[in-house]
C-alpha cells in the first residue's frame, strides 16, 4: 500500500499542472492584423492563484512557483504585490532569470501567460509563433500550462527532412559562446541523431549584448533567451512546412546532464555581459559573419 500513498501525495508540480489546465481553458487569443490580443476571466485567474499558492506552500523555496504566483498577481491587477514578490525572489535567488528580467524591463517583459500555447499535440505552427517568412531556426518562448518555455521552430520542406526521421530518434540542444571583434554572440543548435557523425542540425546565431528600442518583449532578446533556456528542464523542437505551417516533427526534448551543463556554462558567460539598448544591427551582422567563418559545425555533436 506504500506505493498507493506515494501516488496520491500532493506535490507542487501537481498544483502547477492544475493551474496550467485552468489557464489553458481560460486564455483566449485573437488576431487583429499584426496584433494579438490575449484575454481571460478574472475568476479563472483567482483559481490559478489559489493553485499556485498551494504549490508554494508545498515547496516554499522554489523560485519558479513564486515567480508564476507574482505573474498571476500582476494579471489580477495587484502590481505592487507582484513587484514586491519579484524583489524577494531576486534577493533569494540572484541568478533566477525570470525575476531579474521582469524587474529590469518591467513594462517590456511579457508574462508567460501571454505567449501562444504549445504542446506535442499541436499540428500547426502559426505566424504568432514562428513567422512564415522565417528561415533556418526561430527561437521563441511559448506557453506550456503556466510556464514560459523557450523553444525551437524550423520551417522547411518536409520532403527533404522526413526521409531521415524515424521513431525514437534522439534529439538535443547545443550552444556555443563567441566573443567576436564587434560583439559577443551565441550559436544555438537543435540536433537530431539522423547520422552517426553528421546529425541533422539547425543553426541560429543570437546577439547577446543588446535589445532594440521598439521591442515590446525584451525576454525575446538573445541575452534572455539563453539565460531562460539554461534554467529550463526541456524545450520543444518543431519542424513545419514553410507555407501552411503543418507540423511533421514535434518533440519535447528533456535535457540530460550534459545538455544542462553546456547550457549553464554558456549562460554564465552571457550573464557577465552588459546588455544595452541598440538599434544599429551592423555590429551584430559583422559578428554573425565572423562567427560563421571561424566556427566549425564539426564541433556540434551529441
Amino acid at each position: 500500500m506504500k506505493w498507493l500513498k506515494q501516488l496520491s501525495r500532493d506535490t507542487g508540480e501537481k498544483r502547477i499542472k492544475r493551474a496550467g489546465e485552468i489557464l489553458d481553458r481560460a486564455v483566449e487569443r485573437s488576431a487583429h492584423g499584426t496584433v494579438s490580443v490575449t484575454s481571460w476571466q478574472m475568476g479563472d485567474i483567482d483559481k490559478v492563484i489559489e493553485e499556485l499558492r498551494r504549490a508554494m506552500a508545498l515547496e516554499p523555496s522554489n523560485p519558479e512557483y513564486r515567480y508564476l504566483h507574482a505573474c498571476a498577481l500582476q494579471v489580477r491587477m495587484q502590481g505592487a504585490e507582484a513587484e514586491a514578490e519579484l524583489k524577494r525572489i531576486a534577493a533569494d535567488h540572484p541568478d533566477y532569470a525570470q525575476a531579474e528580467g521582469g524587474l529590469r524591463h518591467r513594462e517590456r517583459w511579457f508574462l508567460p501567460f501571454l505567449y501562444p500555447a504549445w504542446s506535442e499535440s499541436h499540428t500547426t505552427v502559426t505566424d504568432s509563433i514562428s513567422p512564415s517568412g522565417s528561415q533556418g531556426c526561430f527561437v521563441t518562448p511559448v506557453r506550456t500550462g503556466c510556464r514560459r518555455v523557450v523553444s525551437f521552430f524550423g520551417r522547411m520542406p518536409g520532403s527533404s527532412v522526413r526521409p531521415m526521421l524515424r521513431p525514437g530518434l534522439r534529439a538535443t540542444i547545443r550552444a556555443v559562446f563567441m566573443n567576436t571583434p564587434t560583439c559577443p554572440v551565441v550559436g544555438v543548435y537543435p540536433l537530431l541523431d539522423t547520422h552517426p557523425t553528421e546529425p541533422f542540425t539547425l543553426e541560429t546565431v543570437l546577439s547577446v549584448d543588446g535589445y532594440r528600442s521598439d521591442w515590446a518583449d525584451c525576454s525575446r532578446s538573445g541575452y534572455w533567451l539563453i539565460r531562460l533556456l539554461s534554467q529550463q528542464d526541456c524545450a520543444y523542437f518543431v519542424l513545419a512546412e514553410p507555407g501552411n505551417g503543418n507540423v511533421y516533427f514535434n518533440r519535447l526534448i528533456k535535457f540530460d546532464a550534459k545538455t544542462k551543463s553546456l547550457l549553464g556554462s554558456v549562460a554564465a558567460q552571457v550573464r557577465s555581459i552588459q546588455q544595452t539598448e541598440r538599434d544599429d544591427e551592423t555590429p551584430f551582422m559583422r559578428a554573425r559573419q565572423y562567427f560563421s567563418q571561424n566556427f566549425s559545425m564539426d564541433n556540434i555533436a551529441f
